[in-house]
């Protein structure tokens, strides 16, 4: 089997930028400029506080679709898709770093459910790094594909198990989209075929 060394698209370039602004100081992480209207910059000190890094610890096969959180304090947390490395077909995989890119939590398979595909996951990290992972499964709603999700602690421990996100199942429910609040909620948006009664709806 060949070893692939695929990074799942994700060197994390951030950039830490300090800019002077009429002599007040704002701090703004940026991938390469810094947008302040109507302000004259006097000074731009900018260094990266990652550097490129692999993800995946686990090489066999491919991985890929990666999504990728970052709270307030600079936790980061990734999930992505490893092929094969849960017993079958596609599973939803994860890890996370703090700021300095040293690793709070080491990679993990995150669905329990491994019977044929898992995909296209979305993870969003709360401001006390408890993180929420979705998913699509293709088989496990009974009709086409599905939305699951798992909620982990700061540790990686499960604080809510497998469960299933939408409720009407009819069709194809696909794409969901994460967000997290500073009270520690989440909410998930998704594709549904025909729920609307007119092809895709939100």
């Amino acid at each position: 089997m060949l070893k692939s060394k695929f990074y799942l698209g994700i060197f994390i370039f951030l950039l830490s930028c300090n800019t002077q602004v009429n002599n007040e100081k704002i701090d703004k992480v940026e991938e390469n400029k810094v947008n302040l209207e109507k302000k004259e910059i006097i000074k731009l000190d900018t260094n990266f506080f990652y550097q490129e890094k692999l993800i995946n610890t686990t090489l066999e096969d491919n991985q890929s679709k990666t999504s990728l959180s970052v709270n307030k304090i600079g936790n980061t947390a990734l999930a992505w898709i490893s092929y094969d490395q849960d017993g079958d077909k596609l599973g939803i995989f994860s890890r996370v770093f703090d700021k300095n890119g040293k690793e709070l939590i080491k990679e993990f398979q995150v669905n329990t459910t491994t019977i044929n595909n898992q995909s296209n996951p979305s993870i969003a990290i709360d401001d006390n790094s408890n993180f929420m992972v979705t998913w699509e499964d293709d088989k496990k709603d009974n009709n086409t594909y599905g939305i699951f999700a798992k909620i982990f602690d700061k540790t990686g421990k499960i604080i809510s198990d497998e469960f299933q996100v939408n409720t009407y199942s009819e069709g194809s429910q696909q794409s969901a989209q994460i967000a997290s609040s500073k009270q520690g909620n989440f909410i998930i948006v998704w594709d549904s075929n025909k729920q609307d009664g007119n092809a895709y709806g939100i």
